[in-house]
């Protein structure tokens, strides 16, 4: 089994980003263009989350999936969990920042765990401390190195090109912000990857087939032929039946003629 790692975060995060980074781009730009709709953009913002959850898994992604339908069903957890994350992590940063950086690592990965998992907010909360346990040091310096790292490596190369052309300037700080955002989203799929696979489900006896008609028919018809058999016996000894008539011819046939009678003179 994978464990997450500072090296691997680093090496596998911004890689899974930018195989979507397409797809990733054009749900960023629908998401823009459609915040400003009631309702429909809380579906789109959870299916934002929800693409993440598609890119762990290596699944093909569109950026028309986050106007799914499925994902507006799920906006009461969604709220929930928001509330429930904005309290814990504010209640944290009142005691010195540490504490609020520690409970948004901890629970990074309930958002994904309700809308990909359909847990509970509490459940997911709960869940997804357990799973970053032990993996909180790596993953944050894994997500903060990467995004600012890549924002740092962005500004330099588009203040030298600004130099030689304003153009080329705002050309490469467009594109270093979408390597970014799909850099960070990578990052988030790839430890969402490693530390909550999918769950395989357990699989059912198959149940036995049913009887087949045929064999309900011979078993039903067995009786039946023993009995026959049975019979058949004291059918063969019943003589046949005769015809009377055939009888006296018969024994007119077999009867001995009387011997002649003996006449004496007188």
């Amino acid at each position: 089994m994978e464990t997450l790692t500072f090296a691997g975060i680093l090496r596998n995060g911004p890689v899974l980003g930018m195989k979507n980074a397409v797809s990733l781009v054009g749900a960023v730009l629908l998401w823009v263009l459609t915040a400003w709709v009631p309702y429909l953009n809380v579906g789109t913002t959870i299916g934002l989350l929800g693409l993440v959850a598609r890119m762990s898994r290596d699944e093909a992604i569109s950026p028309t999936h986050i106007f799914d339908g499925v994902y507006r069903k799920q906006m009461g957890e969604f709220f929930l969990l928001v509330g429930f994350l904005a309290f814990g992590v504010l209640a944290g940063f009142s005691f010195l920042v540490i504490p609020g950086v520690a409970i948004a690592t901890a629970w990074s990965l309930a958002p994904l765990l309700v809308i990909d998992q359909q847990m509970s907010p509490l459940d997911a909360i709960s869940r997804s401390s357990e799973l970053t346990s032990g993996h909180r040091l790596p993953l944050f310096f894994g997500r903060l190195v990467t995004v600012i790292g890549l924002e740092l490596g962005v500004a330099a190369l588009s203040a030298l090109l600004g130099l030689v052309h304003p153009a080329l300037g705002g050309l490469v700080a467009l594109l270093g912000a979408v390597l970014v955002v799909s850099a960070a989203l990578g990052v988030d799929a790839y430890a969402y990857q490693v530390l909550a696979p999918p769950r395989r489900t357990s699989q059912k006896p198959r149940a036995s087939p049913p009887p087949a008609a045929s064999t309900k028919v011979r078993t039903a018809a067995a009786p039946r032929a023993r009995d026959v058999r049975a019979t058949e016996p004291l059918r063969r000894e019943r003589p046949p039946a005769r015809d009377e008539g055939e009888d006296l011819e018969r024994d007119e046939v077999t009867r001995p003629n009387p011997p002649p009678r003996s006449t004496r003179r007188t």
